[in-house]
């Protein structure tokens, strides 16, 4: 019998135990609150979430990064106020510090990530794979990642330089679309959105 109009919202939230919370929220004139929440574990405390809407509308994929791994989630929120979440691939980091993770922005279940070392990875349903990357050469103390101009193109960024990595087996291509002052270096790279896409740096 209310008439008042209501909102929802589908937070997510990395903890430091390494826990990852989905919560549904909803608000309208006078309260807001979380109305139901789906919980999974990560190994390692949680630094990096990032998430897209499927095709579907209600499905939502997920990846998250601790320092020590990789994970790959959907969460389903077609059942009225539940909210159930999956896990479909985790990968461990060898050693390496997961640096940043970024779902397909165009819903397939997939993310990119990038680790101190160096290394470029894809984690789907199937498994992770290592892509080659001419930012991995790179000497760096940081590495990004984000998505290009087409769902099969990667950006792979170290401190002096952004490339494009193209892993379409009909190409294979690699450039480089940016390279930083000698007095920069690049702290944070963004997936592209309408053929342009964001850099943050600092001085040196």
């Amino acid at each position: 019998k209310d008439a008042r109009r209501r909102f929802g919202a589908l937070v997510l939230r990395g903890e430091d135990d390494g826990g990852i919370v989905a919560e549904r929220c909803s608000f309208g004139d006078a309260a807001c609150g979380v109305t139901a929440e789906a919980r999974m574990r990560m190994r390692g405390n949680v630094t990096n979430v990032d998430a897209t809407r499927t095709a579907e509308r209600e499905r939502i994929v997920v990846a998250c990064a601790s320092r020590a791994s990789v994970g790959l989630f959907e969460v389903d929120i077609s059942a009225g106020d539940e909210v159930k979440m999956v896990r479909v691939a985790g990968q461990d980091a060898a050693g390496a510090d997961v640096l940043g993770v970024r779902v397909n922005p165009v819903g397939l279940t997939e993310c990119a990530y990038a680790t101190a070392d160096g290394t470029l990875g894809v984690l789907d349903a199937d498994g992770a794979r290592r892509i080659d990357s001419p930012a991995s050469e790179d000497a760096s103390s940081w590495y990004g990642v984000g998505y290009g101009f087409h769902p099969r193109v990667l950006l792979h960024a170290s401190a002096s330089a952004v490339y494009s990595v193209d892993v379409r087996r009909s190409r294979r291509e690699t450039r480089r679309l940016h390279l930083a002052p000698a007095d920069e270096e690049i702290a944070s790279v963004s997936s592209v959105k309408e053929h342009l896409y964001a850099l943050a740096t600092t001085s040196t």
